[in-house]
């Protein structure tokens, strides 16, 4: 049961920390042009936020998805162990 724990703990942070990282990180993104340019207009906030959100999105679907593949092996082998000990 404690891997359940931890895979539902690493979906929660893949599908919605990952997104929320890559939003924070357009704003910053955005910010710093801000200062080092001078006057950005909203277009420019809006493509920040965008692209940075959905590199985020990806991440972290690519993430849950590479997880997710593992956390099936995992209990696919587990089943094979536990079929293995029995016929014993």
């Amino acid at each position: 049961m404690q891997i359940e724990k931890k895979y539902r703990l690493f979906s929660f942070i893949y599908l919605l920390g990952f997104p929320v990282a890559g939003i924070l990180v357009g704003i910053l993104f955005a910010y710093m042009l801000d200062l080092v340019n001078g006057g950005i207009n909203s277009l420019g906030y809006q493509i920040s936020i965008i692209l940075w959100g959905g590199y985020g999105l990806y991440g972290g679907i690519y993430g849950f998805i590479s997880m997710r593949k593992m956390h099936l092996s995992y209990k696919t082998h587990e089943k094979y162990k536990s079929s293995q000990n029995k016929g014993l």
